[in-house]
């Protein structure tokens, strides 16, 4: 699990847990009868001891395939992580970096900064997204479109480079580049007409550069524009991006309603 700092006011790791495999004496309990919501019963006292007696056989093979194990049952991946499985690694690298601060609340989970345990300089963005929400709102494609996107344009220098990805039970984790000057929407004031100019540009590039590679943005707005250290723009959150054939429309209505204009 993360390892959050003593002085930061932020739970110390993101939401999720391990796979808990269920105990032996717990399966013991159960019955035909349980597992078929009452309604099988045997007829014969010969058939239910006969079953009994080779469940009880199937019970200590399965239990046994570990020695250091030997009290648990092991049991096939949950569907969730089958569900996402084309995109994200089954594993956890949660120990490997410690949660600096939250960064963002969103309606799928949260983005950390986190820095590497291994070298303190190495800051990246950590996306902890719920695969449960993502599920119940249909959004299981739209996370994996996102993931393709920020993998195949990361390289841009206006867009932001994505990382890795893995999952575990409960939750997916895209870990990608920090950029530390936060949002465009934090710093706007009386920009000089050449540092407008300079902005623009840049995000027309990054657009220009989408549109090229078949990608329609969708969402772009100053909370998704991130400055780097240099003050230069880098798209993020492609969440709500699409590919799109040549020649081909879409007709969802999608995008932040405030920034959306009337023809």
């Amino acid at each position: 699990q993360f390892q959050a700092h003593t002085n930061q006011p932020t739970q110390s790791h993101p939401p999720g847990d391990e796979e808990q495999p269920v105990q032996s004496q717990q399966l013991s309990t159960w019955s035909l009868g349980s597992l078929s919501g009452g309604r099988l019963n045997w007829s014969f006292s010969g058939a239910r001891n006969s079953f009994r007696h080779r469940n009880k056989a199937t019970r200590k093979s399965l239990t046994s395939l570990h020695g250091s194990r030997r009290g648990k049952t092991q049991w096939h991946r949950p569907l969730t992580n089958s569900i996402f499985n084309s995109h994200f690694k089954e594993t956890s690298k949660n120990d490997l970096y410690r949660i600096d601060h939250l960064v963002a609340k969103g309606a799928f989970g949260v983005v950390f900064k986190v820095s590497s345990k291994s070298d303190n300089s190495q800051c990246y963005a950590l996306k902890v997204l719920k695969k449960s929400k993502l599920i119940e709102d249909n959004s299981v494609r739209q996370i994996k479109d996102e993931a393709d996107i920020q993998k195949v344009c990361g390289h841009h220098p206006f867009i932001v480079k994505q990382i890795d990805l893995w999952q575990n039970r409960h939750n997916l984790h895209i870990l990608s580049e920090y950029v530390p000057n936060g949002e465009l929407f934090s710093k706007i004031t009386h920009f000089s007409i050449d540092l407008v100019r300079l902005y623009i540009g840049e995000i027309a590039l990054a657009l220009d550069f989408l549109h090229n590679a078949g990608i329609i943005y969708r969402d772009a707005k100053p909370e998704n524009i991130l400055l780097t250290e240099q003050f230069h723009i880098k798209l993020t959150d492609f969440g709500l991006s699409k590919w799109l054939k040549l020649g081909a429309n879409t007709r969802t209505m999608c995008g932040t309603f405030k920034y959306m204009g009337t023809i």
